[in-house]
Protein backbone atom coordinates (compact mmCIF):
# COMPACT_ATOMS: atom_id res chain seq x y z
CA UNK A 1 0.00 0.00 0.00
CA UNK A 2 2.89 2.37 -0.42
CA UNK A 3 4.71 3.78 -3.24
CA UNK A 4 8.18 3.69 -4.26
CA UNK A 5 8.39 7.73 -2.56
CA UNK A 6 7.60 5.99 0.82
CA UNK A 7 9.66 2.85 1.06
CA UNK A 8 13.58 3.14 2.30
CA UNK A 9 14.65 3.27 -1.39
CA UNK A 10 13.02 7.03 -1.70
CA UNK A 11 15.99 8.36 -3.39
CA UNK A 12 16.13 6.10 -6.08
CA UNK A 13 12.38 5.89 -6.67
CA UNK A 14 12.79 8.50 -9.93
CA UNK A 15 15.57 5.93 -10.99
CA UNK A 16 13.48 3.22 -10.71
CA UNK A 17 10.43 4.46 -12.04
CA UNK A 18 11.85 5.69 -15.02
CA UNK A 19 12.89 2.03 -15.86
CA UNK A 20 9.33 1.02 -15.47
CA UNK A 21 8.01 3.48 -17.72
CA UNK A 22 10.59 2.61 -20.43
CA UNK A 23 9.74 -0.86 -20.05
CA UNK A 24 6.11 -0.63 -20.37
CA UNK A 25 6.04 1.86 -23.27
CA UNK A 26 8.81 0.07 -25.30
CA UNK A 27 7.81 -3.66 -24.19
CA UNK A 28 11.31 -5.04 -23.84
CA UNK A 29 12.80 -6.28 -20.88
CA UNK A 30 15.77 -5.12 -19.07
CA UNK A 31 17.77 -7.46 -17.42
CA UNK A 32 20.75 -8.24 -15.79
CA UNK A 33 21.77 -5.00 -14.51
CA UNK A 34 23.12 -3.25 -11.17
CA UNK A 35 21.81 -0.47 -9.84
CA UNK A 36 21.82 1.05 -6.28
CA UNK A 37 19.55 0.71 -3.99
CA UNK A 38 19.12 2.44 -0.10
CA UNK A 39 17.35 -0.33 2.45
CA UNK A 40 14.77 1.07 5.30
CA UNK A 41 17.39 1.40 7.36
CA UNK A 42 19.25 4.23 5.53
CA UNK A 43 22.37 1.34 4.04
CA UNK A 44 23.64 1.93 0.37
CA UNK A 45 23.75 -1.85 -1.11
CA UNK A 46 23.43 -2.81 -5.03
CA UNK A 47 21.18 -5.21 -6.54
CA UNK A 48 21.51 -6.92 -9.90
CA UNK A 49 17.91 -6.93 -11.24
CA UNK A 50 15.86 -7.92 -14.33
CA UNK A 51 12.21 -6.40 -15.21
CA UNK A 52 10.08 -7.98 -18.12
CA UNK A 53 6.76 -6.61 -19.46
CA UNK A 54 3.74 -8.68 -18.22
CA UNK A 55 1.07 -8.71 -20.49
CA UNK A 56 -2.57 -8.94 -21.39
CA UNK A 57 -4.81 -11.32 -23.22
CA UNK A 58 -4.13 -8.68 -25.46
CA UNK A 59 -0.81 -8.55 -25.77
CA UNK A 60 -0.95 -5.22 -23.91
CA UNK A 61 1.80 -4.41 -21.53
CA UNK A 62 -0.40 -4.38 -17.92
CA UNK A 63 2.62 -4.22 -15.81
CA UNK A 64 6.40 -5.40 -14.58
CA UNK A 65 7.71 -8.22 -13.12
CA UNK A 66 11.05 -7.53 -11.51
CA UNK A 67 13.36 -9.39 -9.35
CA UNK A 68 16.65 -8.33 -8.25
CA UNK A 69 19.78 -10.13 -6.49
CA UNK A 70 21.63 -8.11 -3.41
CA UNK A 71 25.17 -8.26 -5.02
CA UNK A 72 26.73 -5.75 -2.57
CA UNK A 73 29.08 -8.46 -0.88
CA UNK A 74 30.33 -9.40 -4.79
CA UNK A 75 31.03 -5.81 -5.55
CA UNK A 76 32.70 -5.10 -1.91
CA UNK A 77 34.73 -8.05 -2.37
CA UNK A 78 35.57 -7.43 -6.55
CA UNK A 79 36.57 -3.96 -5.20
CA UNK A 80 38.98 -4.95 -2.75
CA UNK A 81 40.50 -7.48 -5.24
CA UNK A 82 40.88 -4.69 -7.51
CA UNK A 83 42.62 -2.71 -4.75
CA UNK A 84 45.01 -5.12 -3.64
CA UNK A 85 46.03 -5.58 -7.42
CA UNK A 86 46.62 -2.17 -7.97
CA UNK A 87 48.51 -2.18 -4.59
CA UNK A 88 50.18 -5.11 -5.96
CA UNK A 89 50.92 -3.27 -9.34
CA UNK A 90 52.42 -0.48 -7.92
CA UNK A 91 54.62 -2.47 -5.57
CA UNK A 92 56.09 -4.79 -8.31
CA UNK A 93 56.67 -1.58 -10.66
CA UNK A 94 58.20 -0.08 -7.41
CA UNK A 95 60.40 -2.84 -6.78
CA UNK A 96 61.96 -2.28 -10.39
CA UNK A 97 61.86 -6.48 -10.97
CA UNK A 98 61.61 -8.40 -14.05
CA UNK A 99 58.50 -11.48 -14.00
CA UNK A 100 55.91 -12.94 -15.74
CA UNK A 101 52.77 -14.31 -14.68
CA UNK A 102 51.45 -17.68 -16.62
CA UNK A 103 48.14 -19.38 -15.80
CA UNK A 104 49.18 -22.82 -16.69
CA UNK A 105 45.61 -23.66 -17.27
CA UNK A 106 44.43 -20.87 -19.38
CA UNK A 107 47.80 -19.81 -21.48
CA UNK A 108 47.23 -15.88 -20.09
CA UNK A 109 50.40 -14.70 -19.50
CA UNK A 110 50.87 -11.18 -17.85
CA UNK A 111 54.57 -9.78 -18.04
CA UNK A 112 56.62 -6.95 -16.48
CA UNK A 113 58.02 -4.05 -18.41
CA UNK A 114 61.19 -5.11 -17.13
CA UNK A 115 60.95 -9.04 -18.00
CA UNK A 116 59.92 -7.19 -21.86
CA UNK A 117 63.60 -5.17 -21.51
CA UNK A 118 65.06 -8.16 -20.40
CA UNK A 119 64.25 -9.60 -23.56
CA UNK A 120 64.58 -6.61 -25.60
CA UNK A 121 61.46 -5.60 -25.95
CA UNK A 122 59.91 -2.46 -25.03
CA UNK A 123 57.04 -3.17 -22.57
CA UNK A 124 54.66 -2.67 -25.02
CA UNK A 125 55.75 -4.36 -27.48
CA UNK A 126 56.06 -7.91 -25.96
CA UNK A 127 53.00 -9.62 -26.96
CA UNK A 128 51.53 -11.35 -23.97
CA UNK A 129 50.49 -14.91 -25.24
CA UNK A 130 51.46 -18.39 -24.32
CA UNK A 131 53.32 -19.10 -27.97
CA UNK A 132 55.13 -16.34 -27.43
CA UNK A 133 56.20 -16.44 -23.80
CA UNK A 134 56.98 -20.41 -25.01
CA UNK A 135 59.62 -18.68 -27.53
CA UNK A 136 61.81 -17.65 -24.67
CA UNK A 137 61.63 -20.75 -22.58
CA UNK A 138 64.73 -22.07 -22.35
CA UNK A 139 65.08 -25.60 -24.96
CA UNK A 140 65.93 -27.66 -21.81
CA UNK A 141 63.18 -26.81 -19.91
CA UNK A 142 60.34 -26.87 -22.71
CA UNK A 143 59.63 -30.55 -22.27
CA UNK A 144 58.48 -30.31 -18.71
CA UNK A 145 56.64 -27.28 -19.37
CA UNK A 146 54.67 -29.02 -21.82
CA UNK A 147 54.37 -32.20 -19.50
CA UNK A 148 53.05 -29.84 -16.77
CA UNK A 149 50.64 -28.36 -18.98
CA UNK A 150 49.56 -31.78 -19.97
CA UNK A 151 49.44 -33.12 -16.59
CA UNK A 152 47.28 -30.19 -15.36
CA UNK A 153 45.24 -30.80 -17.92
CA UNK A 154 44.16 -34.64 -17.68
CA UNK A 155 43.73 -33.78 -13.98
CA UNK A 156 41.15 -31.30 -15.17
CA UNK A 157 39.43 -33.33 -17.54
CA UNK A 158 39.34 -36.29 -14.85
CA UNK A 159 38.16 -34.08 -11.59
CA UNK A 160 35.40 -33.32 -14.01
CA UNK A 161 34.06 -36.47 -15.18
CA UNK A 162 34.67 -37.48 -11.40
CA UNK A 163 32.22 -34.87 -10.26
CA UNK A 164 29.49 -35.94 -13.32
CA UNK A 165 29.30 -39.53 -11.80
Amino acid sequence: GRSDYEMGWAAEADLYRADDRKIIESGIAKLNYEEPQTTPDGKAIWLRSSKVPLKGSNKETIGILGIYDDITERKVGLEALRQSEERLRLALHAANQAWFDLDLNTGAVVVSPNYARMLGYEPGEFKSSLANWLEHVHPDDLDALKQHRHNQAAAKRFGVLFRKL
